[in-house]
This record gives structure tokens, sequence and C-alpha cells, in this order.
């Protein structure tokens, strides 16, 4: 019985689990949602842990879908988490997590994994906008927290 639970939770995670994805999108899940709660502390936190596991990330880890977009989204990623993690307050925070939104973007949209969603808010950085990814189908805007918590859509896949 321990065995077959054992080989149906590794077929269950297979999509996720392994693949160097699993780790970084859920680091990322929880920075978005400490922002949309307005948890600086929080946030840094989990910054700090998508930072370390986004060391760990070899192009062969990842599905073959993502492979083509780590090369390219590794740099700006580092970069902005090394930033986001030297800020002093939320505001410069959200404005490092459009570039760490962006880097992560492409490889989510690339592996497809289930129940993560693309949101975009019209108003953030002074109605330039911006976009974010989540889980569920409630807005939690990451950029303007509880004063804006609902502000935002869904976009559709292409």
């Amino acid at each position: 019985m321990k065995k077959l639970c054992v080989l149906l939770c590794l077929t269950a995670s297979a999509a996720w689990a392994g693949d160097g994805l699993n780790s970084l999108i859920s680091e990322y899940l929880e920075v978005q949602a400490t922002l949309a709660g307005d948890n600086f502390p929080g946030a840094k936190s989990a910054a700090e842990r998508l930072r370390a596991e986004a060391l760990k990330v070899k192009s062969d880890d990842l599905p073959a879908a993502a492979k083509p977009t780590w090369p390219k989204a590794y740099k700006p990623l580092a970069a902005a988490l090394d930033k986001a993690l030297k800020t002093g307050d939320i505001d410069a925070f959200r404005a490092q997590f459009e570039t760490i939104s962006n880097a992560i973007i492409p490889l989510v949209e690339a592996a497809k994994p289930e129940g993560v969603h693309r949101y975009r808010c019209p108003m953030a950085f002074n109605n330039k906008g911006a976009d974010w990814l989540q889980k569920g189908t409630l807005v939690t805007n990451p950029y303007f927290g509880s004063s804006m918590l609902r502000c935002g859509f869904k976009v559709k896949k292409k």
C-alpha cells in the first residue's frame, strides 16, 4: 500500500515535481500573495527563497517547452530579485516585482502549470499597467495591495 501511495503521489505531481519549475513558481506565488497582503517582510523573505530556487534551476531540469525561455529569464530575474532585496520599502519592492513577473511569466506560459493564471492591473505604475501570476480567480493585486486589491483582470490566453 505504501509503495502504491508513493507511486500515485509521484505520478500526480509529475507535471511540476522534479522539473525545476515547481519551487520557483511556488516561491514566486508567495511573493505575489504577500505583496497583495501588504506584508513587506514576508515578501522579502519569499523573494530570498525565490532567489535561492532560481540559483538551483538548470535548463535541463525544465519542461521542454520552458527550456528556451530560461536563459533569457534568468539574468533579469536575478537582477530584479537582488534589487528588490535591497529595497527599504514596499513601493520600491513592488516596482522590482514587475521585472520579476516579466521574467517568470514566459516560463509559466510555456510550461502551462495547472491553476496558475496571468493577471493585469491597468492602473499600476501611473496607468502604464503591469502583469503578474497568481492562483485562483479572485484578483489579488500585488502592485496596490489592500488599497486596490481587486483592481485587475485575468489575461486571456493566446
